[in-house]
C-alpha cells in the first residue's frame, strides 16, 4: 500500500518530467532543423566526385547534376539510361549493372543522380515530369546521345516513365520499369494503396512547426535509413543470399547525403515531388515497354505493377513485356545475382527494340 501510494504521488512528477524532456528535445530538433534548412547543402566537391569516376553538368538554371558513365566504349554501343532507387545515387547503378555484362551486350550506361542526392544540387520545388528536360537533356547533350533505352527501379521507375512521356519514341526507344509505384492521383482515382498519401506538402514541411523533420532525417540517414532495406521481409533473404547487395545499398544511401539531406526531404518525403508527378504513364510515347514487379514486394504495393501492366496492355501502339514473380526477394527480385550476372532485363529491352 505504501509503495502504491508513493507511485501515485510521484506519477504527476514523472509525467511532468517526461513532458519537459520531450518538449526540450522537440525544441532542440526544431532549432537544429531550422539551421540545416537555412544553411543548405555543403559545397560541391568536384575532386571527390571525379575520384569516384563521376562526371557533372551545369544546367541552364546553374545547378550541378552528377552522373556516371560506364560500360562499352565502342562507337556502335547502344546507350542505356539508368534511374536509381530512392535515397541513393547514380553510383548505385554502376554496381548493379556490371561493366563486363555491359561490354558483352555492347551497351554504354549513364546514371544520373537526382537533385539533392549525392553531389547533385537541390531543386525545390521539383516535378518528376520536368526531370527529362531539366536534368536528362543536358547530360544527353554533353555525352552526344541521340537515342537511348531507359530502365528505372522503384523511385527511379517514375523517372524512367517520365522519359518515356517527354521524349519521342525515336529518342527514348524502350522503357524498362522495375517494381514501379504510381502517383498519388492515380492511386486516388483507382482506389489503390497509396504510400504517398500521408506525405506533407513542401509548404507544410517548410513551416517552423516541422523544421525538426530536417534534423531527424539528417541524424537518422546513416544509422537507420541506410539500414532500412534489411528490415523488410525480403531483407532476411538478402542477408542470407546476397548480403553484398544490402551493404552496397547502405553505402550508397550514406553517399546520397554527402552534401546533407535537406534536398532529399523535399524530394522524396513531400507529396509535391514523390506523389504528384505531373504526368500520366499511359501517355508514354515509347513503343517498347517492359513492366517487372513482384507479388511479395514489401516496399511498393504489387497492385501498382498489375494496374500499370493492364493499362499499358490496352494501348495499341505499345509492345509490352510483363514479368511478375514471387521469389522471396520481393522489391529486389530483379536485381538478384542471377539477373545481374546475365543482364536479363537489359537483354530483354535490347531484344524488344531491335
Amino acid at each position: 500500500a505504501i509503495t502504491l501510494g508513493y507511485i501515485m504521488l510521484l506519477a504527476p512528477l514523472i509525467l511532468a518530467c517526461t513532458a519537459a524532456v520531450l518538449f526540450t528535445l522537440s525544441v532542440v530538433l526544431s532549432i537544429f532543423g531550422y539551421f540545416l534548412k537555412r544553411k543548405g547543402q555543403k559545397p560541391f566537391d568536384e575532386a571527390a566526385l571525379r575520384a569516384e569516376g563521376g562526371r557533372f553538368v551545369t544546367t541552364k538554371d546553374d545547378r550541378i547534376v552528377e552522373y556516371f558513365v560506364w560500360g562499352s566504349q565502342q562507337s556502335s554501343a547502344k546507350t542505356m539510361l539508368l534511374c536509381h532507387e530512392s535515397a541513393g545515387t547514380g553510383k548505385m547503378m554502376v554496381w548493379l549493372y556490371r561493366q563486363a555484362v555491359l561490354e558483352e551486350l555492347n551497351v554504354r550506361a549513364i546514371a544520373i543522380t537526382y537533385p539533392g542526392h549525392g553531389y547533385s544540387d537541390n531543386q525545390v520545388p521539383r516535378r518528376i515530369a520536368d526531370w527529362p528536360r531539366d536534368d536528362v537533356q543536358p547530360v544527353l547533350d554533353a555525352e552526344k546521345v541521340e537515342k537511348f533505352i531507359v530502365q528505372g527501379f522503384g523511385f527511379g521507375a517514375a523517372h524512367a516513365m517520365a522519359c518515356g512521356v517527354h521524349f519521342g519514341s525515336d529518342v527514348c526507344v524502350a522503357v524498362g520499369i522495375n517494381c514501379p509505384y504510381l502517383s498519388h492521383d492515380i492511386c486516388y482515382d483507382s482506389s489503390l494503396p497509396d504510400n504517398c498519401a500521408a506525405l506533407p506538402t513542401i509548404g507544410s514541411a517548410s513551416s517552423p512547426w516541422n523544421t525538426g523533420l530536417f534534423a531527424l532525417l539528417e541524424l537518422a540517414n546513416k544509422p537507420l535509413i541506410s539500414r532500412a532495406p534489411s528490415w523488410l521481409p525480403e531483407g532476411t533473404v538478402l542477408k542470407r543470399e546476397q548480403p553484398e547487395l544490402l551493404e552496397m545499398i547502405r553505402n550508397d544511401i550514406i553517399r546520397g547525403g554527402v552534401r546533407g539531406t535537406t534536398g532529399q526531404l523535399f524530394d522524396e518525403y513531400t507529396i509535391d515531388t514523390a506523389g504528384k508527378w505531373g504526368f500520366d504513364p499511359r501517355s508514354m510515347q515509347s513503343k517498347f515497354i517492359a513492366v517487372w514487379y513482384a507479388e511479395d514486394d514489401a516496399s511498393v504495393p504489387p497492385q501498382h505493377g498489375k494496374w500499370l501492366s493492364e493499362k499499358l496492355a490496352s494501348l495499341s501502339n505499345v509492345q509490352l513485356d510483363v514479368q511478375c514473380t514471387k521469389t522471396g526477394f520481393g522489391h529486389y527480385s530483379f536485381v538478384r545475382k542471377s539477373c545481374l550476372a546475365e543482364g536479363i532485363q537489359t537483354k530483354r529491352l535490347l531484344e524488344m527494340s531491335e
